[in-house]
Formats: structure tokens, C-alpha cells, sequence
């Protein structure tokens, strides 16, 4: 062990990259306390991300542990932390409290930057390539469906593409013709007949079918 790494002043472990396999796997190295929280809030953004088809919950869920171990992996830098968090709860004199809170912006801030998190937004970059497409293309799918219903499929397969980069099974996600089986054609959620078909090994959504709601016929 280096003796900045000794002294607290250095890093005890590389940033990992923003997966929750591997941000768990930092978590039990430097923060192992916080284990058990991590399972927790995945689990809640997992369920929340598979019942309404959208990446958001687990780009929020990876951001925010993503940040947590750039800060624990410092151990100075996480206690510096916790030490401006509890002044914060007593401070009176508003020019503390302003100073306070600059210094724990800019933890944070460069602890992002270690993360990869951009200020104006952050999402995972897949580097397994998932994609989606019409199988077997949009004129026999979605050609003559109303635009919004086009969107939303567009939208969905979007998502779902999102989910399977960030390492989530999309094989069951919607309902399939067998209950509780994965695999096989699933109906897209949200929508009252729009299908696909994940592809795991091709890393594909096929979208197959889509008809427009009742309401639009």
C-alpha cells in the first residue's frame, strides 16, 4: 500500500466503471457498511425501470453509487464529507453555512468528474452494442400508425435497447405467451397490441407487430 493511500490522501481503489456489478464489487471493498443499501435502492430501480419500460430509475440508481464510491474511495475525502455533513445539521451563522456548502459542492463536483458524470446530464454509454429495429421493417410494422403510437413504440425500444446496455434481462420484460417464462415474443408494455422479440446473443430488439390502440381504429 502506498503511503498516500496509508495516510488516507489517496485513492484505495481505481473508479469502476458505472455497472452495478461493479460498483457493488467497490462497495464491498472500501464501503461495505453500505451493501446492504446499494441491494436495496437496486432492487427499486430495477422494478420500477421493468414495470414502466424507462432506463430513468437505473441512470438515477447508477449515477448516484457511481458518485458514492468516487467519494469513498478517497477515505479522506469521505470524511472531510461526513464532517461538513454534520456541522451543516448545527451551523447558525449563515456565512459558515454558505462555506459549508461550497466545499461540499466541490467534493461532489470532483468527485463526479472522477465518476464521468456531466454536469448537464449522464447516462450509461453502452459499449455492448444493443440496438433495435423493425423486423422486418417499418413499412410491414408501423407504416399507417398514427405518429404517437409510433413514438411510443420508438420510445420503448429505446428504453428497452438502455436497459439491456446497462446489464438488466429484457428477455421478460411485458408479457409472453408462457407466465413467468422469459424468452419468446413479448407484448411491449403500455401499448394495447405492440410486440418484440429480445434477441440476447444478436444484442437486438426486434420490434414484429404494432397495432394502434382501440381508440384510434
Amino acid at each position: 500500500m502506498s503511503e498516500a493511500v496509508a495516510d488516507g490522501n489517496g485513492a484505495l481503489i481505481p473508479q469502476p466503471k458505472a455497472t452495478a456489478e461493479e460498483l457493488r464489487a467497490a462497495l464491498v471493498r472500501i464501503a461495505p457498511s453500505q451493501a446492504a443499501a446499494f441491494d436495496a435502492n437496486r432492487t427499486k430501480a430495477m422494478t420500477a425501470a421493468r414495470e414502466h419500460v424507462d432506463a430513468a430509475p437505473m441512470r438515477r440508481f447508477l449515477r448516484q453509487w457511481a458518485l458514492t464510491v468516487a467519494i469513498e474511495r478517497h477515505p479522506a475525502r469521505a470524511a472531510r464529507l461526513r464532517e461538513l455533513e454534520a456541522r451543516a445539521a448545527q451551523v447558525e451563522d449563515l456565512t459558515e453555512a454558505r462555506a459549508i456548502a461550497t466545499e461540499v459542492s466541490a467534493i461532489q463536483t470532483e468527485a463526479a468528474d472522477e465518476a464521468g458524470i456531466e454536469p448537464a446530464g449522464w447516462r450509461v454509454t453502452g459499449e455492448s452494442g444493443w440496438r433495435w429495429e423493425y423486423e422486418p421493417g417499418f413499412e410491414h410494422v408501423a407504416k399507417g400508425l398514427p405518429e404517437r403510437v409510433v413514438a411510443e413504440v420508438e420510445r420503448l425500444a429505446g428504453q428497452l435497447v438502455d436497459l439491456a446496455e446497462m446489464g438488466i434481462d429484457v428477455t421478460d420484460i411485458g408479457e409472453g405467451p408462457r407466465p413467468g417464462v422469459a424468452d419468446g415474443v413479448r407484448r411491449l408494455p403500455l401499448l394495447e397490441d405492440g410486440f418484440m422479440l429480445a434477441l440476447p446473443r444478436l444484442q437486438l430488439i426486434a420490434i414484429t407487430y404494432s397495432c394502434p390502440p382501440f381508440a384510434d381504429l
